[in-house]
């Protein structure tokens, strides 16, 4: 699968783009400042080119100003008769209902998170850095971990919320000489790569994965 490096001229962002899709060319948004790209690539034969569905990670987030379907209207629950006084007369008062079960939690929101050794840390919007957890410096999601390969500043997760209310993020290296892994993929230099769901990062020698929850 073909990858090139491209640079945004509005903002010098270094845009990382896969293609899948064995195009010959494609638009994409740049994530940091919204300005549409045209890319040419070099199709690959159809024999040697992937399937459709596949390609691993995309680099690019998807336009998240397209409008969004109406929400249909609420359904209206049908009227309640009400007992007439004849039936009111002859009705007995009705014996206490026993006490049910508790009422369970409400649902969280739909977010996103990284898991770490079956502990769950959640990704805010906008930027998180992650890193091994220290005294002496603070991060967004301080890793609860003694790993001494991992940085106390390891890597940078962006994330944006779409339209529809779900999430994307973006990973990148931070300013560190440590190498974060993508699906055993490294990223170089000022690449960002967009997380899927059940990704499995690599820093240092601790593994993590990327989940919706």
């Amino acid at each position: 699968m073909e990858k090139k490096t491209v640079r945004c001229p509005n903002c010098n962002t270094n845009l990382a783009v896969r293609n899948p899709k064995n195009e010959a060319s494609k638009v994409i948004t740049c994530p940091k400042c919204g300005k549409k790209l045209r890319v040419k690539f070099n199709p690959q034969p159809i024999d040697d080119a992937l399937p459709a569905n596949g390609g691993g990670n995309e680099t690019i987030m998807p336009n998240m100003n397209k409008p969004q379907p109406a929400p249909g209207p609420a359904p209206v629950a049908p009227p309640v008769p009400t007992p007439g006084p004849a039936a009111m007369a002859n009705d007995t008062p009705a014996a206490p209902s026993p006490a049910g079960p508790p009422t369970p939690p409400p649902v969280p929101e739909k977010g996103i998170a990284l898991v770490c050794n079956d502990v769950t840390y959640p990704l805010k919007p906008g930027r998180n850095h992650v890193g091994r957890q220290s005294k002496t410096k603070q991060v967004e999601v301080p890793l609860k971990i003694s790993d001494l390969t991992v940085s106390r500043d390891n890597s940078i997760i962006d994330v944006f919320q779409r339209a529809d209310g779900s999430y994307q993020a973006l990973i990148s290296n931070s300013n560190n000489q440590n190498t974060t892994y993508i699906n055993g993929e490294p990223i170089r230099g000022e690449d960002r790569y967009v997380l899927n769901n059940g990704d499995k990062i690599v820093m240092g020698q601790t593994q993590i994965e990327f989940r919706n929850i």
